[in-house]
């Protein structure tokens, strides 16, 4: 079960209202909610197997620089770091399939899909996985090597990191 979600909020009770500075000016540590230590064991023993790199595409590139999100991960015991960020993708860039993400109720689903497709262009990566507690394999907009991994089993899910596996070796094993 993931009781890490909120941690955050208990870092940064010692600010009121009157004085909580921005959110990027908050020291790297009392940012971002504390990760699942048996996620962690899983991502590091995944990390160790495929030798595979980290992309953040979550709304937490908006808080950090490549930099302090790679401090932050590492305090959390990760044994490497992201080494990039998605771009952010712009209305117009996602227009066209707009129409079917809101008939799916899956716009922020759809914008982020389009953003990890972007960042895989730009950098020509062949073997990858995306994962997500939201659906970003649905509609045509979909991710192909994508794992939907629902919040309250994580990584820690010995199914979901099989899964992740499978799409990582696949390349290595052929």
């Amino acid at each position: 079960m993931d009781e890490q979600w909120g941690t955050r909020f208990n870092k940064q009770n010692h600010y009121t209202r009157e004085n909580r500075p921005p959110l990027k000016s908050i020291p790297i540590m009392e940012r971002f909610d504390d990760f699942d230590k048996d996620c962690v064991e899983a991502l590091n023993e995944i990390l160790r197997i495929t030798d595979c790199e980290i992309v953040v595409s979550s709304d937490w590139r908006s808080w950090a620089t490549i930099e302090e999100m790679k401090e932050y991960y590492l305090s959390q015991g990760i044994i490497k770091g992201p080494i990039d960020f998605t771009p952010f993708a712009f209305v117009g860039e996602i227009s066209s399939l707009a129409k079917e993400a809101r008939q799916q109720n899956a716009v922020l689903e759809c914008v982020r899909a389009f953003e990890i497709k972007k960042w895989l262009e730009q950098n020509q990566v062949s073997s990858w996985v995306a994962i997500d507690d939201m659906n970003l394999g649905m509609g045509s907009w979909g991710l192909s090597n994508f794992v939907h991994c629902l919040e309250h089993n994580g990584l820690s899910n010995p199914e979901i990191t099989k899964e992740l596996l499978s799409f990582l070796t696949e390349k290595v094993l052929q």
